[in-house]
């Protein structure tokens, strides 16, 4: 199997959904169910519960892909290893969430070529959970992101403190005590609740840091949307709320990704009892060969900060 059929079942399991993960794997339905079947019928068991929403792997199905994932990923290292050291070249690997690669990885990647200009980068955007499973797998050299790794194996500390707002429609404020003032991500407005019950929420997913720190702002005021938009990509869901669509979760570096036009639509925003910030941490192992390289990664992200 290579890397790429693997990244069928990959996106699959995360999607949930055949035509989702076909739009985002840019093939049709069709091609991907038929790679589907042909796997399933070379295996002789069933991967994937296709009768029921959502298309989960079954117990084979988990078991193929985690041990799959393994098997790739390895042969890629290898690989690269083998590669690389016939041509004495120094390799980083950078797990890294899809908003915080936007918001980090072009800056650091310009830097660390500028320092090393003999370097090879390979950064690597997914959800965390299956982030920290290639950390532990030797897969990446190191992980940044919201979830705190604290065991024997593994080096970890907190990079910097990120601040939390909601991203609100200015729309949404109009005809309230609230229109017209100004706000900042550092000196959000903060709002009565009963403003956002009723109002669309667009969500990070699940599986994301980002979804439990927007549910434990909403929670403790009581606010169960009405309805909700889900994105991996919070950049894509501040968009979506300065167009009026619901409001979202993210910060300022997050929100100056957007158009002027955009930014000007949101009104930074907080909650009673809502957390202002959160620790965005780095973690690598304690027996990872570049440990140099690594300590230069955070000095120049924190320089950056």
């Amino acid at each position: 199997m290579t890397a790429e059929q693997l990244n069928y079942l990959l996106v699959l399991e995360e999607e949930q959904n055949l035509s989702r993960a076909a739009a985002r794997l840019y093939i049709t339905q069709p091609t991907l169910t038929a790679y589907i079947n042909r796997l399933e019928k070379s295996l002789g068991v069933p991967l994937f519960d296709r009768h029921h929403s959502p298309v989960k792997p079954t117990v084979y199905g988990r078991r193929y892909i985690e041990k799959m994932k393994e098997l790739v990923y390895a042969e890629v290292q290898l690989n690269d290893s083998i590669r690389n050291a016939h041509q004495n070249r120094r390799q980083i690997t950078i797990g890294i969430g899809y908003a915080h690669s936007e918001i980090m990885t072009p800056d650091l990647v310009a830097e660390l070529v500028l320092r090393h200009p003999d370097i090879d980068i390979s950064i690597h955007e997914g959800q965390e959970q299956n982030l920290i499973g290639m950390l532990s797998r030797g897969e990446l050299d190191i992980f940044l992101g919201h979830t705190e790794l604290e065991n024997l194996h593994t080096y970890h500390d907190i990079l910097w403190e990120e601040s939390s707002v909601l991203l609100v429609p200015a729309a949404f404020l109009a005809g309230t005590e609230y229109e017209g003032l100004r706000s900042s991500g550092k000196k959000p407005i903060c709002l009565d609740p009963a403003i956002l019950r009723d109002k669309t929420a667009i969500l990070p997913s699940s599986y994301q840091g980002s979804y439990l720190s927007i549910m434990s702002a909403l929670s403790p005021s009581k606010i169960i949307p009405p309805r909700t938009i889900v994105t991996r990509n919070l950049v894509a869901g501040a968009r979506m709320a300065s167009k009026g669509l619901g409001y979202s979760y993210g910060n300022h570096k997050l929100v100056s990704l957007l158009r002027p036009a955009e930014q000007k639509k949101l009104v930074y925003c907080t909650l009673p009892y809502m957390k202002p910030t959160r620790n965005v941490y780095f973690s690598y192992s304690k027996d990872n060969p570049n440990k140099d390289l690594l300590d230069e990664v955070v000095a120049i992200l924190r320089e950056q900060e």
